[in-house]
């Protein structure tokens, strides 16, 4: 994409975080993107890894290494979501008899340096401020080296993937949506957890695909959770992101955690 710009990849994981050439603002946002959104049973699906900005992005393929988990839950069970290093899309899928239900991710591994003006920014555009604030993260005159992880969802079949979309994985960072829309009611409803924990005071960002201008904000709760009232149907995806000092023995300074949950709201 012509607004976009790989950064240097610093691990064999091949999903590159992307900079954007106007605020030159390091993009790290990370989803899947199912090719078919409304499947048939009996459809081979091909998932796509996407990483960019304002729900924006290039398509990855599948990592050599780091990838822990790429499933699509069903309510007929488990079904692993296939594919080869290299290839792109990075995975694909056999639809069951009901084919609704949850494409899930998570993975990690990569890592990626940032200048100290490319960190604030990066600070700033993904309400990290605080968070870095507290663990006095701007006493060094940089570069930054930040590792991450990833943990994505996308929600097949609207509103039907409801009773899975709002079951935690127990993942160390993970987006459950509680509600998602469905007829005329646009209300979306979750929470944001770690290991089952909820992550209260992190901002959360909502996007509508093909809408970049579009961004949609709130806090959690103390409960981890959040609401928004979505403007009206389409593709959305809804965002987060959590940053610590990296341990003592990490290849990093800084570790982040980056979760997403996309799903379609349709008349």
């Amino acid at each position: 994409m012509d607004a976009f710009r790989h950064l240097r990849a610093l691990s064999l994981v091949a999903a590159l975080p992307i900079l954007a050439q106007a605020a030159q603002t390091p993009a790290h946002d990370f989803w899947l993107e199912p090719e078919q959104k409304r499947p048939s049973a009996g459809a081979v699906l091909g998932v796509k890894l996407l990483v960019g900005e304002h729900f924006i992005g290039d398509s990855l393929p599948r990592p050599a290494e780091g990838v822990e988990e790429f499933e699509f839950l069903h309510a007929g069970g488990v079904s692993r979501v296939s594919g080869g290093a290299g290839e792109s899309p990075a995975g694909i899928v056999v639809m069951p008899a009901n084919p609704a239900g949850l494409l899930v991710y998570r993975g990690g591994g990569a890592s990626v340096e940032l200048a100290l003006a490319d960190f604030h920014r990066y600070a700033d555009a993904y309400g990290l401020r605080d968070a870095i604030d507290k663990e006095d993260g701007w006493r060094e005159p940089g570069p930054f080296s930040e590792c991450f992880d990833r943990y994505a969802k996308s929600a097949i079949g609207g509103a039907a993937a409801g009773g899975l979309s709002g079951k935690s994985l127990d993942w160390d960072f993970e987006i459950i949506l509680s509600t998602l829309p469905h007829s005329d009611a646009g209300d979306l409803r979750g929470r944001l957890l770690a290991e089952g924990e909820p992550v209260p005071e992190t901002l959360m960002r909502l996007y509508r695909q093909g809408e970049p201008g579009l961004e949609l904000k709130t806090r959690t709760d103390r409960n981890g959770a959040f609401a928004f009232r979505l403007p009206g149907h389409g593709h959305w995806g809804v965002m987060a992101v959590a940053i610590s000092r990296a341990g003592f023995f990490a290849s990093c300074d800084w570790q982040s955690r980056w979760a997403s949950f996309n799903f379609d709201w349709s008349p």
